[in-house]
């Protein structure tokens, strides 16, 4: 029967009491039960404070037998309890055999008591243990009168004629007789309580609801079989072969892998797998912030990409290195110019490394403009100027400063005697923001910042010329009075200069002179490169 209670918590829980019929003289009575919540689930496992009572009528106020039991452990809602042993007033065959009918009452922790169940005939079979008391007694002289029932027994009941009647004149066999009728009658008892009892389990195991309570060893041989061929497992469960398998996966190229490689018993590739006749395609790498496992002798070699790092690690053998692929442009493996770096591959500006004069140097190179290739050797901005401790070199490990130079270095750009150099100005902005204004590419076979010449050498590539000096022709380095190279050539004046280039003193407040348009011109940064 189903009872619902409520626990401590105020946990909702159902209740099936099975008695059981183990008795004896102190009566251990085995009683078993579900406790399962109002979904029908069994309540969580653990241990349950439980008060088990009889009571002589179903609202009796005080019980005839009581006994408590503070942890009763259930597991899958199931728990057990043997009443009797323990308890502070024995449970002993008297109770069944003197009371008449009771009542079993249990209260779960500190709950209301359940409604209280009938004890059936089961329970009652503690009746025939007085019988067998009695058919246990091998004695002479040991039962006296006072032992005796008053009136049960007088002296005319106990001549050979009263066996087995309460009249004179009961004969001798009638004895016997009564005897075999009250074994039948105790044969028919015990098999009843049995039958009761096998109900009473099997009712239990209707209910019974668990995850992972039955194995393996509790069905039958044949129940895989029996379930594949009703179509209610498949195959492979029993089979597990591959071609079993419902939807499976094309293994050509597992085939043509394995046949590159030797296998060894264990489906393992003998000295590791050897790609060299098949292909890897889309192969994506484990991805994890932290080393997924540790890095060992054992493991060198394993790798994985790292999500903080955004980097592909290696382990040497003891610890996790970022990988490095060795191309050009690097610290590693510098070029010689921007346009090595160019011919070689690098086509996107932005910073590289290359070797000038056995030195490496971090420079800034435009890869897209007037055909790429193009170093930064030096800039300014408004209101910056050099001096002659720095002009050669300012900031050199800062390519993509505002004001820079690595001019020092300006002679391992030259090719074959021959300066090539653009010059590009802005009028707001930075160099790396803002439009270009004006822009003169040109090449000289002289030093800008040492050498004069008459202009000769000069050639227009592309850009605008400056109109300063009757037309510019070149840098030299005939005129340093507000920059450090300008536009007079051998044959001019100074006084026609206007292009002031790497600044170091202040004209007029107004900006840098770059000699377009006239001599009241100016821009507010500017650079030059070289190719």
């Amino acid at each position: 029967m189903r009872i619902v209670p409520r626990l401590p918590l105020l946990l909702p829980v159902a209740l099936l009491c099975l008695p059981a019929t183990t008795l004896a003289a102190d009566v251990s009575m085995p009683l078993h039960g579900r406790l399962a919540s109002i979904a029908g689930g069994p309540v969580p496992d653990g241990n349950y404070a439980m008060e088990f009572a009889f009571y002589n009528a179903p609202n009796a106020v005080k019980p005839v037998w009581q006994q408590k039991a503070l942890a009763v452990p259930a597991k899958a809602g199931m728990f057990a309890f043997t009443l009797g042993p323990g308890a502070v007033l024995a449970l002993d065959d008297g109770l069944f055999a003197k009371t008449g009918k009771l009542w079993l009452g249990v209260r779960v922790g500190a709950g209301s008591e359940l409604p209280r169940v009938a004890i059936g005939h089961v329970a009652y079979a503690a009746r025939a243990m007085s019988a067998g008391h009695a058919d246990m007694l091998k004695c002479s002289g040991c039962v006296k009168g006072d032992h005796l029932a008053i009136a049960t027994v007088m002296p005319k009941h106990l001549g050979f004629n009263y066996a087995g009647s309460k009249t004179k004149g009961g004969p001798a066999e009638k004895a016997l007789l009564a005897d075999k009728a009250t074994v039948a009658a105790q044969a028919e008892s015990a098999l009843k309580a049995a039958s009761a009892d096998n109900a009473n389990y099997a009712n239990t195991a209707a209910k019974l609801q668990c995850t992972g309570c039955v194995t393996a060893k509790e069905l039958s041989a044949g129940l895989m079989d029996a379930l594949v061929k009703s179509a209610k497992l498949a195959k492979v469960a029993t089979s597990g072969s591959y071609s079993d398998l419902k939807n499976k996966p094309g293994l050509n190229l597992y085939g043509l892998l394995a046949a590159s490689n030797t296998w060894n018993s264990e489906q393992k590739a003998a000295g590791g797998v050897d790609f060299a006749k098949s292909q890897a395609k889309l192969m994506r790498l484990q991805n994890a912030a932290n080393d997924p496992a540790p890095c060992a002798p054992a493991v060198t070699g394993l790798i994985y990409y790292n999500t903080a790092k955004k980097a592909l690690m290696v382990c040497n053998g003891s610890t996790y290195v970022a990988f490095a692929f060795a191309g050009t442009g690097t610290q590693d493996n510098p070029g010689s110019s921007c346009q090595d770096l160019l011919n070689k591959g690098s086509k996107q500006s932005g910073v590289y490394w290359i070797q000038l004069g056995g030195q490496k140097v971090q420079v800034y190179c435009d890869q897209t403009g007037d055909g790429g290739g193009w170093t930064r050797v030096m800039g300014a901005k408004w209101q910056f100027f050099f001096n002659n401790g720095n002009y050669l070199n300012y900031a050199p490990t800062k390519p993509e400063a505002d004001n820079y130079s690595i001019l020092k270095h300006r002679t391992h750009l030259v090719k074959g005697g021959k300066w090539t150099l653009r010059l590009t100005f802005g009028n707001a902005g930075a160099w790396n923001n803002s439009a270009v204004a004006h822009r003169t590419i040109w090449s000289q076979q002289h030093d800008p910042f040492t050498q004069t010449t008459n202009g000769s050498d000069y050639t227009h590539i592309a850009g605008e010329k400056s109109s300063t000096c009757g037309g510019f022709n070149g840098l030299h380095h005939k005129y340093k009075g507000f920059s450090y190279t300008s536009d007079p050539d051998s044959g001019d004046s100074n006084g026609c200069w206007w292009m002031q280039i790497v600044p170091h003193k202040n004209y007029n407040g107004k900006g840098y002179l770059e000699g377009y348009g006239g001599s009241g011109n100016y821009h507010k940064w500017q650079v030059m490169w070289m190719r």
